[in-house]
């Protein structure tokens, strides 16, 4: 990822939302996920098949 030239970069421990090219491999990392709308946190979900992608 490149931060465009004259946008200031993120300061250490601030929160930076990122939408990934593909979900499906980046989800299989992760035993679980914060779903959020909008601005609200919607919930934490469980990711059931973690690790099972072939």
């Amino acid at each position: 990822m490149r931060i465009p030239t004259g946008t200031p970069s993120p300061h250490l421990g601030e929160v930076v939302a990122i939408v990934p090219n593909h979900v499906c491999p980046v989800v299989d990392l992760f035993d679980s996920f914060v779903a959020v709308r909008g601005e609200s946190v919607v919930g934490t979900w469980p990711v059931d098949a973690r690790g099972r992608r072939g």
